[in-house]
């Protein structure tokens, strides 16, 4: 009797609860433009060396507009030259997604190796917050930087969606 009564009480509270889905996520592709970067700070730690810096620009595509990153790359084994430099950027952006605007949040983690190839760089995104319209705005990809001539080409690639 204990248990019918309990399953009853646990059902109930199963009903009344309301369920709240993301939106089905969309395609998304947008490339960044720098328009300029400074040096912020450069510390060695043991054969290590850590450096700040901080760069700004514009991003368009299916994410659009100005943006400023802090980048934090460690430099691995700098006797005799890096052999690796792991990087990770967050970026703020006064961003325009899907006809919504807002203050948007994206985290990008990447690693390079001392002599580059075709691309120069591959990495992954994800979106960490936003504001406003974007609050609700979640997504994630990859990202490649290559060169086409002389010119640096970053392109992301990945899908974003907005939960209720």
């Amino acid at each position: 009797m204990k248990r019918k009564v309990l399953v009853m009480a646990v059902t109930m509270l199963a009903l009344s609860v309301s369920v709240a889905y993301a939106t089905k996520p969309s395609d998304v592709t947008f490339y960044e433009e720098i328009a300029g970067s400074s040096g912020l700070s450069s510390k060695p730690v043991g054969v290590n060396m850590i450096q700040e810096s901080e760069r700004w620009g514009i991003m368009t595509g299916d994410i659009t507009g100005e943006w400023t990153a802090l980048y934090r790359a460690v430099l691995h084994k700098m006797d005799p030259g890096a052999k690796l430099i792991t990087v990770q950027a967050e970026y703020t952006i006064d961003a325009a997604v899907e006809g919504k605007s807002g203050e948007l949040h994206i985290r990008l983690d990447y690693r390079l190796w001392n002599m580059p190839t075709e691309p120069l760089v591959k990495g992954n995104w994800v979106i960490t917050g936003g504001t406003e319209d974007l609050k609700g705005l979640h997504g994630q990809g990859t990202f490649t930087w290559y060169l086409e001539g002389t010119v640096q080409i970053r392109q992301f690639d990945g899908q974003v969606h907005f939960d209720p």
